[in-house]
């Protein structure tokens, strides 16, 4: 039978060292707060319109206590709308077409109103239902793919429950 031999003085002190450093590296990830959050790594455009692939900045991965994540798209830098949805480490979150005039008084922005040229592509119908004042009528609000789709752009916004 062979004995056992303790490994080298050297040896030793490097394995406390990693030990001291992975202990150090946990306790430095409980006690820090990280937030979670998101960076777009994509912004895109596709058939059903622009999109947003978001990558969650969230080192335990998956969800957190119902984090979502909060994507707006622009037109020419102009906010126009945008769509929500529940985080993994990596989201896909899928925008609309932008209106076919962006009124910036509404999105609280300058006095101004931003013409967007391009082709129908969708939209829906407001003003429609029982009870509107006298006056008022149904009118189709279109949503337009613009002819220019390099002045579409994204960007995540923090939670609103923060």
């Amino acid at each position: 039978m062979g004995s056992f031999h303790l490994p080298s003085r050297k040896v030793r002190s490097r394995l406390k060292g990693a030990a001291v450093a992975v202990a150090l590296a946990v306790v430095v990830l409980e006690v820090t707060t990280i937030k979670p959050g998101g960076h777009v790594t994509e912004c895109g455009v596709d058939a059903k319109g622009p999109y947003a692939k978001v990558r969650v900045n969230n080192y335990v991965g998956g969800r957190v206590n119902g984090e979502s994540v909060n994507v707006g798209f622009t037109y020419d830098g102009h906010p126009y709308g945008g769509n929500d949805k529940d985080s993994s480490t990596t989201t896909f979150v899928q925008g609309t077409w932008p209106p076919s005039v962006i009124d910036l008084d509404f999105d609280g922005g300058p006095s101004g109103r931003v013409p967007v040229p391009g082709r129908v592509a969708g939209g829906h119908w407001v003003n429609t239902g029982k009870g509107l004042p006298p006056g008022v009528k149904p009118k189709f609000k279109a949503l337009v793919e613009p002819y220019d789709t390099s002045l579409l752009g994204c960007k995540v916004y923090p939670s609103s429950d923060e």
